[in-house]
């Protein structure tokens, strides 16, 4: 199993101007511990005065020894006098950062790598007096594992004990709770929940939408990225060389829209005519709704609905960023009484969900979740969703769509919802979106798992109002 596995990391370099690049690291890794997002941390100082080269090398730290705690503190185990659980989270932090780029990175100077973390130890008044204790866990790892042949994934195998259940040893090697690989072997078998994980640890391709054709290939250049078309959706590009940032041409200029393979085959499924009315509910940044808003034109509009005013400071700005002025926000939440006088005959639903599509760009929701928030997400979702339907006219479209692979927040709740109200129908993706046929359930609804075309994992399910007045 382990050949099939991906490795950690591409190699990379020790930190490139030294110990400040690494102390932000470490204090990065206890608030990731302690419930905070990678992508905020990231967002906020010391990261964000960072140079580039800092910033994207503090980046791999965070976004590895996160995706791949679990099996960093199976070495720490197996070479400390105690458990990770009873560690001190800033020693924890420093010995996971240590192990990770002297026996996760795959290439680069282990000794070296034990060394900083023993020196940032030293420095910090919280880790002082256990300087000791982390170089003696570190080199006590590499004696243990480090001449063990083959790559990380065969170092940790050595430490899982004989007998341990397959579904277990799978959630050890891939660095995964338990609970979430059982709960993928239940729905779609072993193999696949192999493959899950393992697309799960990778790095996330960069695909984007393209809203400007004219000048687009300059901005590319002037980006030093390449675009590669996709042949699912016209307007899906593929980031094939270079690195695409939020300041690069093509995005600060408004030629393309950074969004996954996936979420644009979600977003494509609403198809609103010019000069339609489009509602996009749960709108967050707006990345859809720049979409909607070029479908539409300029005698259409998109009422942007969101309950956070922040959220909704930034969909502003990127609508402004992309000319998309026919775009409205509202600050409204869709379980409250419903803000507009009209029905609407298109509505997109974005739910908030679990995100176990996207745990490759999250890999810290591995942690600091369990099942319990499954079953919640549900019921806010059917809550949600009954709300939508309440409000669309005969003859509408509803798209409903989560990242999330779980059942019950995707084909699951779309069947009972379908079997409780009969004013709705499911309308024939496959005819129109022939190119999405091979991405389509038995039942018909658009369905991702992480991995597949080298998307995110997602669900998207597109209903037709009939003329029906009882649920």
């Amino acid at each position: 199993m382990a050949s099939r596995l991906s490795r950690p990391t591409e190699a990379a370099p020790l930190s490139p101007t030294g110990d400040p690049v690494r102390r932000a690291v470490a204090d990065g890794l206890v608030r990731i511990d302690d419930g905070a997002h990678i992508e905020p941390v990231l967002a906020a100082p010391p990261f964000l005065s960072m140079p580039p080269r800092d910033r994207r090398f503090a980046a791999e730290l965070l976004f590895g020894v996160t995706r791949w705690r679990r099996a960093l503190d199976l070495i720490i185990e197996a070479s400390a006098s105690l458990p990770p659980e009873r560690i001190d989270p800033p020693v924890l932090a420093l010995l996971r950062m240590g192990l990770y780029q002297a026996v996760g990175m795959g290439e680069g100077t282990p000794h070296a790598a034990v060394h900083q973390a023993v020196q940032l130890a030293k420095e910090d008044p919280r880790t002082g007096r256990s300087a000791g204790f982390v170089n003696g866990v570190l080199r006590g790892a590499l004696r243990r594992v480090g001449e063990i042949p083959g790559g990380f994934h065969d170092k940790v195998a050595s430490l899982l004990p004989e007998g341990l259940p397959p579904s277990r040893r799978l959630a050890a090697l891939t660095s995964f709770p338990d609970w979430m690989i059982e709960r993928w072997i239940d729905a779609y078998g072993f193999d696949a929940a192999e493959r899950i994980a393992e697309a799960a640890n990778r790095r996330a391709p960069t695909f984007v939408r393209v809203d400007r054709e004219e000048g687009l290939a300059d901005a590319a250049a002037r980006s030093e990225v390449t675009l590669t078309p996709v042949d699912l959706l016209p307007g899906l590009m593929k980031v094939t060389a270079g690195t695409l940032l939020p300041a690069s041409p093509l995005v600060r200029e408004g030629f393309v829209q950074p969004q996954d393979l996936s979420s644009q085959c979600a977003a494509s499924l609403l198809m609103p005519s010019a000069g339609a009315t489009v509602v996009d509910a749960c709108a967050g940044k707006g990345i859809k709704s720049g979409l909607f808003a070029r479908q539409v034109g300029e005698t259409g509009r998109v009422i942007a609905l969101d309950r956070s005013v922040k959220r909704l400071r930034g969909l502003a700005k990127n609508m402004g960023r992309i000319g998309a002025g026919s775009v409205r926000p509202v600050a409204a939440d869709l379980l409250l009484p419903w803000p507009l006088a009209a029905k609407v005959d298109r509505l997109f639903l974005d739910a908030p969900c679990s995100a176990t599509g996207v745990i490759r760009r999250h890999p810290e929701s591995k942690w600091n979740r369990g099942p319990e928030e499954i079953a919640a997400m549900a019921r806010l979702q059917r809550e949600l969703l009954g709300h939508g339907a309440d409000v669309m006219a005969p003859g509408g479209y509803l798209v409903y769509s989560v990242c999330s692979i779980e059942p019950e927040e995707g084909a699951s709740l779309i069947g009972a919802f379908l079997d409780a109200d009969r004013r709705f129908v499911r309308a024939g993706i496959a005819e129109t979106h022939l190119a999405l046929a091979p991405h389509l359930t038995p039942a018909g609804d658009l369905f991702f798992l992480p991995g597949e075309r080298e998307a995110d994992g997602f669900y998207a399910a597109l209903l037709r109002r009939t003329d029906n007045d009882r649920p």
